[in-house]
């Protein structure tokens, strides 16, 4: 699996790449590879107006169309050395293009599976555990539009 945003400049930015190995040198302005380990879970959600009504026994909940794609994430990366691991962690949430077209790109039997979520904001990035060389950073991705298979 491989998770790319593409924001402003036109440029991907990696998020995740099962195929990335050690992560080696300093500076990674354009993203890193990482393996996604889990909490990839795709919630979808939709906003509803709920109104009480005069005598019945229940509330009356009308949808809004307000629909929200919530995608999170956890991704682990190694690096050669420690120093390199903590420069990571520094460095790479101020380096995420803060909203942009998200690409989750898999590897089926019959060729390369992708989809796309378009104005997809990237709300956070944090870092849950460093462990010498290797570091887990989840993130929550939010979009306001449906998984397309088209990215325009």
């Amino acid at each position: 699996m491989k998770i790319t945003i593409t924001g402003a400049g036109l440029q991907a930015f990696l998020l995740a790449d099962d195929a990335a190995g050690v992560l080696e040198g300093s500076g990674w302005p354009q993203g890193a590879g990482g393996q996604v380990r889990d909490g990839f879970l795709n919630q979808h959600e939709r906003k509803i107006q709920s109104a009480d009504l005069a005598r019945a026994p229940y509330r009356t909940n009308t949808p809004r169309f307000n629909l929200e794609n919530r995608l999170e994430f956890v991704v682990e990366r190694s690096f050669s050395t420690t120093a390199g691991c903590q420069l990571f962690i520094a460095q790479h949430p101020g380096q995420i293009p803060a909203q942009g077209l998200l690409n989750v790109a898999h590897q089926a039997a019959d060729g390369v599976v992708n989809l796309y979520l378009k104005n997809a904001v990237v709300q956070w990035a944090k870092c849950r555990r460093q462990t010498g060389v290797t570091c887990l950073f989840q993130y929550l991705v939010r979009g306001n539009s449906d998984w397309s298979t088209n990215a325009l």
